[in-house]
């Protein structure tokens, strides 16, 4: 009749919370996702449901503005499936599947349209994840034998970019490298500890710097010493954008969002075929 505990007492229903509860929706907001990319791997939909995962309100407003407090309490949040299958006018997912060696970088251009900055106040998202599936061992805490990370940055150029990382393969040196903090949800220290990361940019009047300057995300691998037994020559990851820009009306005037990002991404095409 009910598997309330306390049915006896009269109480067909009760209300708890706890891993009991989270753990089988988020299998089937996964199994409905692999449902979607047959051929992806498991690391792809890990990818994709920390980049469409949000903390609810309530928790901001019991946890403060503590983001290890948060993190640690409510991971990176609950999975909103508005566009977790399909990416929808106003909230557009990118996607990729690599492999990298040992102390190496990837360089990802998001294609950011124009009319994401332009417009009135308002709060636009950008949100980074990736999944990978590293080499382990149980005895230690240090358990991760092939360690991935990565950054926001702003910059002119590809090249700058590149310039900038190719001096830097090891973890204190990368670490040094400025990311983009302002609006951000989780520093790089806090989201490097597991081997699914994410965080979320919120901006709401972008500045000038912003708005001109080209927006990449970075994918570093740097292993353990003691794990370059056990890893391989490329381990695999995936990685997620997630691009949200929900409140704007202008978008209707101009096309939607998921319309301009695929005439970037044709442009880019195209300039790759007149080279």
């Amino acid at each position: 009749m009910s598997t309330c505990r306390e049915f006896a007492a009269g109480r067909a229903f009760a209300q708890e919370c706890g891993t009991s509860f989270a753990a089988p929706r988020v299998a089937h907001a996964a199994a409905k996702l692999s449902g979607e990319f047959h051929s992806e791997s498991v690391d792809l939909c890990r990818a994709m449901l920390l980049a469409h995962a949000q903390t609810p309100v309530a928790c901001d407003q019991l946890l403060g503005a503590d983001p290890e407090a948060l993190r640690n309490v409510t991971g990176y949040g609950q999975v909103d499936r508005t566009a977790l299958y399909q990416s929808a006018g106003d909230c557009v997912t990118l996607w990729a599947e690599e492999s990298i060696t040992n102390r190496h970088h990837h360089f990802y251009e998001i294609p950011i349209p124009a009319s994401f900055w332009n417009g009135p106040s308002r709060p636009r998202e950008l949100t980074v994840a990736i999944a990978y599936r590293p080499p382990v061992r149980t005895t230690r805490v240090d358990y991760r034998a092939v360690r991935f990370g990565f950054k926001l940055v702003l910059a002119d150029s590809l090249d700058d970019v590149a310039d900038s990382f190719d001096a830097a393969v090891d973890i204190e040196s990368t670490l040094r490298i400025p990311e983009r903090t302002s609006g951000r949800r989780f520093s790089e220290l806090l989201r490097s500890k597991g081997t699914g990361q994410a965080s979320t940019w919120t901006f709401q009047n972008p500045s000038t710097k912003v708005r001109s300057k080209s927006w990449f995300v970075v994918v570093t691998r740097v292993d353990s010493r003691w794990g370059e037994a056990l890893s391989r020559a490329r381990e695999k990851y995936a990685l997620a954008v997630n691009l949200s820009d929900r409140l704007t009306p202008t978008l209707q005037l101009q096309g939607s969002l998921y319309t301009q990002v695929q005439a970037r991404l044709h442009e880019r095409i195209q300039l790759r075929g007149s080279d």
